[in-house]
């Protein structure tokens, strides 16, 4: 009856957990109602949502650079400018025509992790003018241009 039991609770744990675990870590990001997809699955980190830089900033059909030597990302889109450091809670968005500077100060600096670079979505998705909004229930991050 032991053996029985044992052999019970492991079958389950090893049916059950990986499902679990999957979907505690599934993230949707949705952009107008669109699903976004990326080669790197987005992450929670210091109560942030993060996603993978490039893949974002294409999305919102940004040209995306990076300057490696200095761990800093800089999107373009139109008239505005996005710069991004690694390790730096500073977000600097710049309006090339008029000249106008603006550093905001996040609570979530953007980091690489196997290598390539994640970056807060709230904060990339404010600065190009968009609202964001986070459903703790589904996991999924909606953004509206």
């Amino acid at each position: 009856m032991v053996r029985k039991i044992r052999f019970l609770i492991v079958t389950l744990a090893v049916v059950l957990l990986p499902v679990t675990a999957f979907a505690e870590n599934d993230i949707a990001v949705m952009l107008d109602g669109t699903p976004l997809s990326f080669d790197v699955p987005p992450v929670i980190s210091e109560d942030r949502t993060f996603v993978p830089m490039r893949a974002i900033f294409e999305a919102f059909d940004c040209d995306v650079e990076w300057l490696s030597d200095e761990q800093v990302v800089i999107a373009t889109k139109d008239s505005k400018m996005i710069m991004l450091k690694i390790g730096n809670k500073r977000l600097i968005v710049s309006d090339i025509f008029s000249g106008e500077t603006k550093t905001f100060e996040t609570d979530a600096a953007p980091f690489i992790e196997n290598g390539r670079t994640l970056v807060p979505i709230r904060y990339i998705s404010e600065a190009l003018s968009c609202s964001v909004d986070w459903n703790s229930e589904t996991r999924t991050v909606s953004i509206t241009k």
